[in-house]
Formats: C-alpha cells, sequence, structure tokens
C-alpha cells in the first residue's frame, strides 16, 4: 500500500497543506503557525510517486490559476466522507467563482431539502476547502455564518472578496 503525500502551498490568506492518495486530492486544508512547522520538518521525509506528484502539481496549479482569477482547471479528487457529506461537497463544487448559496439552497442543490443544518456539519468536515468552496456557504440571511479552517471568519472574507473583485 502506497502512503499519502502531502505538499504545502503558500496562499496570500494562508498556508495550506494538499494531500493527494494514488486516486486524487484528498485534502486541501489552512494551517496554524504551529502545524505549518510540524509539516515542514514531515515533508522532508515525504516520498510522492509520481502519481501523487501529479495530483499535487494540480493542486497548485489550481490554486495558482485562483489566485490570479484565471479559468479553473478540473482536479481530479478522492473525497472521503458519508454519502450524504459527498452529496453535498459536490453540489457546492458545481458553484461558480463569487456565487453564494444558504445552507438551505445547498441543501436543496444536493438532494437532501430541509437538511441545512446537517449540510453545515458537512461544511464543518470539507477536506478540500476553497477547492469545494464552504467560503461561499451564507446563512439564509446573508450573514457569513461560521468557517471552521485556520483563520475563521477573516479567511472566509478574505476568499469571498478575492472571489468578488475584478
Amino acid at each position: 500500500m502506497v502512503n499519502d503525500a502531502n505538499s504545502l502551498f503558500e496562499l496570500p490568506c494562508g498556508i495550506m497543506l494538499a494531500t493527494a492518495s494514488e486516486k486524487g486530492l484528498k485534502r486541501l486544508i489552512f494551517l496554524s503557525p504551529e502545524e505549518q512547522a510540524k509539516w515542514k520538518r514531515l515533508l522532508v521525509f515525504s516520498r510522492p510517486t509520481l502519481l501523487q506528484k501529479g495530483i499535487l502539481s494540480s493542486a497548485e496549479k489550481w490554486l495558482l490559476q485562483f489566485i490570479e482569477k484565471k479559468e479553473l482547471p478540473d482536479i481530479k479528487l478522492d473525497l472521503q466522507g458519508t454519502s450524504f457529506q459527498k452529496d453535498v461537497w459536490l453540489a457546492l463544487y458545481s458553484t461558480k467563482v463569487g456565487e453564494t448559496i444558504s445552507y438551505g439552497d445547498l441543501a436543496k442543490k444536493a438532494g437532501h431539502e430541509g437538511a441545512s443544518r446537517a449540510v453545515g456539519s458537512a461544511m464543518a468536515a470539507n477536506p478540500v476547502t476553497v477547492i469545494v468552496p464552504c467560503h461561499r456557504v451564507l446563512k439564509s440571511g446573508g450573514d457569513l455564518g461560521d468557517y471552521s479552517g485556520f483563520g475563521g471568519l477573516m479567511t472566509k472574507q478574505w476568499l469571498l472578496k478575492h472571489e468578488l473583485i475584478k
């Protein structure tokens, strides 16, 4: 069995850890400064396969395109979660840059109308933030709601502002 491979990517709003399996990108999360230091030490021992290098390279390209506001390439994901979580993540993945959606509307779009609270839990468990853009999910009244990634609401605000500025 092949171990997962990891890489760090720097965005203007924080450092992200990307984890690739042989099937696709499994994780893309913001790290705290303490977690960054830990991962920088651990990456010295990383030995990704060619396939994993390609997936991590695709993640880096995706993030660069996002930051440069260029067309986003497709990326192979290896989402691991419950069937409900995957339904929600895939429905959210189809939203467009700069588009926001309420928890209730996302529940409906995912085929689980009335499950807006559970959608919030799925967002908190999102393993590939930014690519599955949980920052685009707002409360029904338009309030930002929460953001479980490191940096919390400041990170969510930065991502939304970045998408909306031309």
